[in-house]
């Protein structure tokens, strides 16, 4: 096999099996974001052994920006948003805190409170790549919705939230 070819291979490797669909539907939610007029921009995070495309933006409340992934596998688009890490969360609140996040899943429309296993918050959004623009805009809306109850939450519990606009893509379990 030509050097050429084990290059082209190795390249291939790192492509999810949904690649090409992938970035057709990023596509339609580039297009989806500039009719919005929001700014964005089209990433590669790399994860285990696939680089996964990405679209990234900036979801801002006050002087807090949050960063907001949008991706998918080829089926479905996920929109998921890091509200806060461990370390941003008051240890002896955990409890309330998690509860009022279940229970804004429960009461506000679309609105997803989730968590990985290393204890990051989000809020996240998932959809059929074959939305239409009204359904992806309301489950983008659901993100600002969100990120919005969690800030005013927290401001209740006598805390601030500062935002996550400052993470790496590579910090976000996105999958």
């Amino acid at each position: 096999m030509s050097q050429e070819n084990e290059e082209t291979k190795e390249q291939d490797i790192r492509r999810a099996p949904e690649h090409d669909l992938m970035i057709e539907n990023l596509e339609k939610v580039s297009g989806w974001l500039q009719e919005l007029g929001i700014g964005h921009r089209k990433e590669l995070i790399p994860l285990q052994d696939i680089d996964l495309p990405v679209i990234t933006t900036t979801y801002s409340v006050g002087d807090k920006d949050f960063l907001v992934l949008i991706g998918g596998d080829g089926k479905w688009l996920r929109i998921k948003t890091l509200v806060a890490t461990p370390e941003q969360l008051p240890q002896n609140h955990l409890q309330e805190i998690y509860f009022a996040c279940l229970r804004a899943n429960f009461a506000l429309d679309e609105v997803t409170f989730s968590a990985d296993e290393g204890g990051n918050l989000y809020v996240e959004a998932d959809m059929i790549a074959t939305t239409n623009f009204e359904s992806f805009k309301e489950e983008l809306m659901s993100i600002g919705n969100g990120i919005t109850f969690f800030i005013n939450y927290m401001s209740q519990l006598g805390n601030t939230v500062s935002g996550t606009n400052a993470v790496s893509t590579n910090d976000i379990q996105y999958l």
